[in-house]
């Protein structure tokens, strides 16, 4: 009996808990000046954890969102001052602004199979073409995605295909953004540079694997205060 105790107790501690998905990303920008010359600026890493009902983003030079499917509820978490703002699901993007927190897209988006594929960082990724009509401009990415993963890490991807409604999209958007189906594996944009110039954008999915995800991943810190609606004069 002691034996088959101590054997499953072994058993328990040689595997996880809880084992979420964990992507890791690296968003490389570089700026091409009016005159032609390249203005490379450092690589980012951006990280992204996925559970059962919820997920996280961590941006390395900013905040933390979170999407909690089970509350109904997003969390902006600002570590440089130590608060966060919470937004009830469905996001109601007339809401946004008295929280101080104007919406990261303003326009619409259209998403089109760009009929071609290619293999990158081993994976098979279909490619769609995204374009997106906001203040005035129409702007263009590319899209690489894969849905050849494997059957452990595929049971995450109804969640992850929600991770747009970090950006407040609205829901015609959202539609179209599922289109391309599957983990996105690479990114690439190009738009206009404040004085002038071309801004190239790519991000690029470093690996994913199933992990125990860090204590509060997908909380607020102890000790950040709540920010809400201004006051009004």
């Amino acid at each position: 009996m002691r034996k088959t105790l101590i054997l499953g107790m072994l058993l328990l501690s040689a595997f996880p808990l809880r084992a979420d998905l964990y992507l890791k990303i690296m968003n490389h920008t570089e700026t091409v000046t009016a005159d032609g010359k390249i203005q490379p600026a450092p690589d980012v890493p951006y990280e992204m954890w996925i559970g059962k009902d919820r997920l996280a983003g961590v941006n390395f030079n900013g905040p933390t969102v979170v999407l909690d499917f089970a509350r109904q509820v997003l969390l902006k978490v600002n570590h440089a001052d130590r608060t966060y703002v919470e937004i009830p699901l469905p996001l109601d993007r007339a809401g946004l602004e008295p929280l101080g927190m104007l919406p990261m897209f303003s326009g619409t988006a259209a998403v089109a199979p760009l009929n071609a594929r290619k293999t990158i960082e081993g994976y098979p990724c279909d490619g769609y073409v995204v374009s997106i009509k906001a203040m005035g401009q129409e702007m263009k990415r590319t899209i690489w995605a894969t849905t050849q993963v494997k059957p452990e890490l595929a049971r995450y991807l109804p969640t992850y295909s929600r991770r747009d409604e970090m950006h407040f999209m609205d829901p015609e958007s959202l539609k179209e953004m599922r289109k391309a189906a599957g983990f996105q594996v690479e990114l690439e944009a190009e738009m206009a540079a404040p004085g002038g110039g071309r801004e190239k954008f790519t991000g690029r999915l470093q690996f994913m694997e199933e992990r125990t995800p860090p204590p509060g991943i997908y909380a607020v810190p102890e000790g950040y205060a709540k920010q809400g609606p201004a006051p009004k004069k």
